[in-house]
């Protein structure tokens, strides 16, 4: 990985978006350039957020017992090897796929634990919130400041 020098010679360990990448853009308006860095911004949060919610899903996959899963596997097999012989072990066998490919998909996840989860990120409180809005937009720093930090603080839990 590439490490960013600062000016005094240090490596910068810090944690960037996009590993410290910059874009350049060059245009004959004004305007223009407003309008696209204002899209880039909101499209670059976006896309993190989407990211953000996919990975919480995926992770939600893996909340299953594994020995439950192991178990479940050894099933399986077990009752694949007898099943070509009996229709009523391959209905049994149906019903052990069935629990097993249910282990395997994402799990819901409610609102409010989802918005107490982007709250509380860090990448999103230092990339998104801290210094895109905050520190750019001074009206948004002054709410910001008299809102409470996560959803529970508003008394939801």
């Amino acid at each position: 990985m590439d490490a960013i020098l600062q000016s005094d010679g240090k490596t910068d360990t810090r944690l960037r978006p996009a590993d410290g990448r910059v874009l350049l853009m060059f245009t004959d308006s004004r305007q223009g350039t407003a309008r696209l860095s204002a899209k880039l911004q909101r499209d670059a949060e976006q896309n993190h957020i989407r990211a953000f919610i996919y990975h919480m899903l995926q992770a939600s996959r893996g909340a299953a017992d594994p020995e439950e899963h192991k178990r479940l596997e050894e099933t399986v097999s077990s009752l694949r090897q007898v099943a070509s012989n009996d229709a009523g072990i391959r209905l049994v066998l149906g019903d052990y796929e069935r629990k097993l490919a249910e282990l395997d998909q994402p799990k819901a996840i409610g609102w409010s634990k989802m918005v107490d989860s982007i709250s509380q990120d860090d990448r999103i409180n230092r990339f998104i919130r801290e210094q895109v809005w905050v520190e750019r937009e001074p009206e948004f720093s002054r709410r910001m400041r008299s809102l409470p930090e996560t959803r529970s603080d508003y008394g939801h839990s």
